[in-house]
C-alpha cells in the first residue's frame, strides 16, 4: 500500500474503535491511546506483545510498498501521540497498531 492508504486505513481504524466511557473523543486526542510499529512480520510482533499481556484485541496491520514509507507512516503517527519505539528491525514492510 502507498503511504497516504495506509494513513487513511489507520484514521479509520483509530475513528471507529469506540473508547469506553469516552465514545465521543476527538480523533486527535484518541491517537494517544493507540500504539503504532512497524515489524517484517505481524504475526510474531504480534505474539510478542501477546506474551507481555499487552491488549492487542484491536490489533491491525498494513503492508507498505517499501520499508521507507512505512517507517515515515511510523513517524507521522508518532508526531500525532501514538505510543511505540521508531523502528522495525531488519527491512520493517508491515505498520501495525494497536
Amino acid at each position: 500500500m502507498n503511504e497516504r492508504r495506509i494513513i487513511e486505513e489507520i484514521n479509520k481504524k483509530v475513528d471507529g474503535t469506540s473508547i469506553e466511557n469516552e465514545p465521543n473523543l476527538p480523533l486527535l486526542k484518541k491517537y494517544s491511546r493507540w500504539n503504532i510499529g512497524v515489524t517484517n512480520d505481524a504475526n510474531r510482533r504480534k505474539q510478542e506483545h501477546d506474551n507481555k499481556d499487552t491488549d492487542t484485541r484491536f490489533w491491525n496491520s498494513w503492508p507498505a510498498d517499501t520499508v521507507e514509507i512505512a517507517l515515515r507512516v511510523e513517524q507521522y503517527f508518532h508526531k500525532l501521540g501514538m505510543k511505540g519505539d521508531p523502528g522495525g528491525g531488519k527491512k520493517p514492510n508491515l505498520v501495525y497498531i494497536y
